[in-house]
This record gives C-alpha cells, sequence and structure tokens, in this order.
C-alpha cells in the first residue's frame, strides 16, 4: 500500500512537472534566471504575511527520493534533497547541514505542492509558517 501511495505521488508530480514543462510557444526569456519547469514558491510567516518568494524545481528520480534546485529572495539559491513518505514530500533546502535547515512539508494538491515551513537551528525552531508552489 505504501508502495502504491509514493509510486502515486511520483507520478503526479512528474505530471505536474511535465504540465508546467509544455511548449506554450514562447518560452521564457534567455536571461530569465527561472528555469522551465519550476514551481513558483510563495512562503508565509505565522502571521499569514509573505515571508519569501522564488521558484523550486523538484525532480522526483523514483518514488522514494525528490531532488532538484531552489532560489529564494531572501535565502539565495542551492541543491535540494527530500523524499516522498507516507503520502507527504518533505524537502531540506539546505542537505547536508546541520544548522539552519529550511524544510518544506507538504503534499500534492490543486495541482502545486503546499504545505508547512520550518526553519530549524541548533537552538530549535527558529521560525515556521505555510508554503505553496504551483506552475508558471
Amino acid at each position: 500500500m505504501i508502495m502504491r501511495i509514493r509510486t502515486l505521488l511520483a507520478v503526479l508530480l512528474s505530471v505536474i512537472l511535465g504540465w508546467s514543462c509544455r511548449d506554450s510557444g514562447s518560452g521564457p526569456m534567455p536571461s530569465s534566471p527561472v528555469p522551465i519547469g519550476a514551481l513558483t514558491f510563495t512562503s508565509y510567516d505565522e502571521a499569514g504575511r509573505i515571508d519569501e518568494t522564488g521558484w523550486l524545481l523538484l525532480n522526483v528520480s523514483d518514488p522514494e527520493h525528490v531532488m532538484g534546485i531552489w532560489q529564494l529572495s531572501a535565502r539565495g539559491s542551492g541543491e535540494l534533497r527530500g523524499s516522498i513518505e507516507n503520502g507527504r514530500i518533505v524537502v531540506d533546502l539546505h542537505p547536508g547541514y546541520a544548522d539552519n535547515n529550511y524544510i518544506l512539508d507538504g503534499v500534492i494538491q490543486r495541482g502545486g505542492y503546499s504545505g508547512s515551513w520550518t526553519q530549524i537551528g541548533f537552538a530549535g525552531i527558529m521560525a515556521s509558517g505555510r508554503f505553496e508552489a504551483y506552475p508558471r
């Protein structure tokens, strides 16, 4: 059952990314820093104010592993890693680091990826809120 859920989530994510990559005849400008297929990202703080904007490019290499790249307005850019577990996609924007982790924990819904984010440091949870990421 868990394998079916993971496979279904991988297929759904691939469909969303494929849909967002379809050729509309007018691709992004060559100077655009946003890659084709990226999801537009917005996060909100606990009060509901916009905390961060940018994009995520997710790649599901198999039903259990998520890899990709990201760029956010205040946090910079980098590689991401994550997994699909129990119907949820959990992504770490700072994989391999013990401090200042930015974790996205969400599900595929309404054509995008949304859920909660948590910034974790040595002292514990530093900040949290919700996020949404949709095809451009």
